[in-house]
């Protein structure tokens, strides 16, 4: 993972001149694009991983190598790709970090080292500047990386993180229903949940219109649950849970939940006479409760 602390450092080394050196000789030389059928591998970005732009004439690693986004005050120089694990610059092939704090949508630029003939009159000289290879249109794919807490009810503050949401305000929808946005930042979002825990599917799209998606009970596909309950057979055996908690209204749980049926939810007496009151779906024995 690119971190973007270490990106800005990396920014904060590039000396003021080189990053101002790609304006003089843009302006003294008017290189124009020569770098041939140079493509991004995916033009959706991922904050802190990387991208890849594919083609030829790239050229040699050098002084004048940059990857600026957009701005030219977000550049990469010579010694990022030097020092920066998963950077790499051929003529072929250029993997570089996506920084968290570009613009949504925009350009990814190449820059390297050229020379061009400047003629005066009969007289001409070889000279060197910096030249545009490619200009690569790109969009900001935001990735979730966490919700907190994962057991709300109505009304309840939540808190997103992950990058690439941008500053501008965008949505939240807890499966298909808006959230009330508190706050909105480019890493973490604070909303209002608009209804309770059962929610499946948490979405958030930014301003740039991409949008990204987190399945909150994905771990059950990450233990073959679906495929256990496929091999439960006639369902006359039943399973104690020691847990934290449980989610009894999930729409792939609620119908195999066991129920006592000898109580009667709510009415806070012990109707079966086990010592435990209202122990419709278990019983709480931490707390000595049925909730």
């Amino acid at each position: 993972m690119i971190r973007s602390l270490e990106l800005r450092k990396n920014l904060r080394k590039s000396s003021l001149f080189s990053i101002m050196a790609i304006f003089v000789f843009l302006a003294a030389f008017g290189f124009g694009n020569n770098a041939q059928s140079a493509t991004l591998t995916n033009n959706e970005l991922t904050p802190d991983s990387y991208g890849e732009i594919m083609g030829e004439g790239f050229g040699a690693l050098s002084d004048g190598s940059f990857i600026c986004f957009t701005v030219n005050t977000k550049c990469f120089s010579k010694e990022s790709f030097a020092t920066l694990k998963g950077f790499a610059w051929s003529d072929a092939k250029i993997t570089f970090g996506v920084p968290g704090d570009i613009p949504l949508n925009g350009s990814v630029i190449v820059y390297n080292s050229g020379k061009r003939s400047v003629c005066t009159g009969s007289m001409c000289t070889i000279q060197e500047g910096v030249k545009e290879l490619a200009r690569l249109s790109y969009r900001i794919k935001p990735v979730i990386r966490g919700v907190n807490p994962l057991v709300w009810e109505r009304d309840t503050t939540v808190t997103i993180k992950g990058a690439g949401f941008g500053d501008a305000i965008g949505s939240v929808l807890f499966d298909d229903l808006n959230a009330s946005v508190t706050r909105w930042s480019d890493r973490e979002l604070i909303v209002r949940a608009p209804n309770s825990s059962l929610t499946k599917r948490v979405s958030v799209q930014s301003s740039g219109g991409t949008r990204v998606a987190i399945d909150l009970f994905s771990y059950l596909d990450d233990v073959s649950a679906p495929q256990s309950w496929a091999l439960a057979g006639n369902g006359t055996v039943v399973v104690a849970i020691i847990d934290d908690g449980l989610y009894l209204n999930h729409p792939n749980i609620k119908s195999s939940v066991w129920k006592n049926q000898k109580e009667i939810p709510g009415n806070k007496k012990d109707d079966d006479g086990n010592g435990y009151v209202d122990d419709v779906y278990g019983y709480n024995f931490a707390a000595d409760t049925a909730s």
